[in-house]
């Protein structure tokens, strides 16, 4: 800004040509630390203040406009993150031992397979949950857990393959979700999901048995596949965007305790 004029060519000449050479301001992080700053951009306290001088009445004065966010200005939340340390290794050398979940966007998840239980001969299911567990990792007191994990479906061929529990996770009539029973939060560093009714609904009525996605969106868009009447709902999961990771003891973990797990507790028929 400071290099534009009045010129006939200048920025400064006309509105149009200021919208042109000037697209707005921005707000970037160095490439450097370990954190992310959060702006409450609903506070009139947080606000852009650009100071100016000009001319008025031969004289010099300064002035200040202030950038407020409303409804008629731009804004745009860009978090580009790239794997390092642990996770980059994972990555580049698979394995079942630890599960690393970065909070999205640019983040990570773990795909869930349960092998043999469309299989399983028809129960009463009293009980199904996956059980993910919190392991020490490196800079666990820099990085903390997200507030919240999120396990979804994953069906191959579905239009939207984005698929919720919806008999499992409560959806109130205003569209609004409840976690209280479904899970999602962590106690004692162990997350459980509540899929009781998803799991007998495999065993009983013979549907699809899934691939499941545990991860850690601010946000997802859901859609439904076992109900007569088709629905899709935004779910609000995280309150701020890239907040936290976690790492999890994996199928393979030397501590039995601690490995992503489903129990089941049934009777028999």
């Amino acid at each position: 800004m400071a290099q534009m004029d009045t010129a006939s060519s200048g920025g400064y000449y006309s509105d149009s040509l200021f919208k042109t050479f000037f697209n707005g301001l921005a707000i970037k992080a160095s490439n450097t630390g370990n954190a992310l700053s959060y702006f409450s951009l609903t506070d009139t306290a947080t606000k852009i203040i650009v100071y100016y001088k000009y001319n008025l009445n031969g004289k010099d004065t300064t002035g200040i406009v202030q950038y407020y966010h409303n409804a008629s200005y731009g804004q745009s939340n860009y978090v580009s993150m790239q794997p390092g340390g642990n996770w980059l290794t994972a990555l580049n050398n698979p394995s079942a031992d630890k599960v690393y979940i970065q909070s999205s966007p640019s983040g990570s998840y773990a795909s869930i397979i349960i092998p043999g239980l469309d299989a399983v001969s028809n129960k009463v299911i009293h009980r199904a949950e996956i059980i993910a567990t919190k392991i020490s990792s490196a800079s666990d007191n820099v990085f903390t857990a997200p507030p919240r994990l999120f396990l979804d479906r994953i069906r191959r061929g579905a239009k939207d393959s984005s698929l919720i529990f919806e008999k499992d996770l409560l959806i109130g009539t205003d569209g609004s979700v409840s976690f209280s029973v479904f899970g999602g939060a962590p106690s004692n560093n162990i997350y459980r999901f509540d899929i009781t009714r998803y799991v007998q609904g495999i065993i009983t009525s013979h549907q699809t048995s899934d691939t499941l996605r545990l991860w850690a969106p601010l946000e997802v868009y859901e859609s439904n596949a076992t109900y007569y009447t088709p629905f899709s709902l935004a779910v609000p999961v995280n309150s701020r965007v890239a907040e936290g990771r976690v790492v999890l003891g994996g199928g393979t973990y030397v501590d039995p305790n601690s490995r992503l797990r489903l129990r089941i507790v049934y009777s028999k028929l």
